[in-house]
């Protein structure tokens, strides 16, 4: 029969008092250690417990370098074992994902989280526990960089025009005017109450001639960065139509 007695310690948090056993065997590998079922205590409560959850970050919790050598685990198993990489597994996901969500919809009040909002002590926890820490490792980072199409190699590359200087008319009072004109609304959705850029039809900044400037919502606006000669036929045509 393993020898055990009675020991104290204190919680981390309140410091209060906690009963658990230890090994009072000297001749025993544990001796003066907490038993098994007690290695783990270090709380006098659930309350003490989620306080200290709340209040340290997961590498001081773990160790930063049991933290950093777990990413780069979890980053190369996540690369190497992603079946959505694979040929024709991406597309039968996003099938699937799709056939569900028809039949169980979860917007409006359908979603769980309608209704609710977060407290402002939670996104203050959330925000801290984030600052300072990156969305990619390293490599991962590196990958992302070497795939994506940048300068000339990017398919809208027109020369390096988007980084030219708008015209010196194109001011606040010409974008009131042109906002104005279409009866502050979204030129191709027709929205209106919503934030509304002044988009160059052409694609010129130096031409900010009234007749080549259209108002467009945020969402019809990041859509006419791609594919700029369809849209800029598409609107043209649509403007004398």
């Amino acid at each position: 029969m393993i020898e055990t007695t009675d020991s104290f310690i204190n919680c981390l948090i309140c410091n209060a008092k906690i009963k658990i056993r230890v090994y009072s065997n000297p001749l025993h590998d544990e001796y003066n250690k907490p038993i098994v079922k007690n290695k783990k205590t270090k709380f006098c409560s659930k309350q003490c417990q989620k306080q200290w959850q709340q209040s340290i970050t997961w590498e001081d919790r773990v160790g930063s370098e049991f933290a950093e050598n777990f990413r780069i685990k979890m980053s190369k198993l996540s690369s190497e074992n992603n079946p959505s990489t694979f040929p024709g597994v991406s597309a039968k996901i996003s099938k699937s994902l799709s056939r569900y969500l028809k039949n169980n919809p979860r917007s409006g009040e359908l979603n769980p989280f309608y209704g609710k909002t977060h407290t402002d002590e939670f996104k203050i926890q959330m925000s801290k526990s984030k600052k300072g820490k990156w969305s990619y490792n390293i490599e991962q980072k590196q990958r992302q960089f070497e795939n994506t199409p940048r300068g000339s190699n990017h398919p809208n590359w027109k020369g390096g025009i988007s980084n030219e200087p708008y015209c010196i008319n194109f001011n606040k009072d010409l974008k009131i005017k042109i906002k104005l004109l279409y009866s502050n609304k979204c030129f191709l959705c027709n929205a209106s109450g919503k934030s509304l850029d002044i988009h160059h039809i052409d694609y010129n900044k130096k031409n900010s001639n009234i007749t080549n400037l259209i108002p467009l919502c945020k969402k019809c606006h990041s859509k006419t960065n791609f594919n700029r000669k369809f849209w800029e036929e598409y609107i043209k045509l649509k403007i004398f139509d």
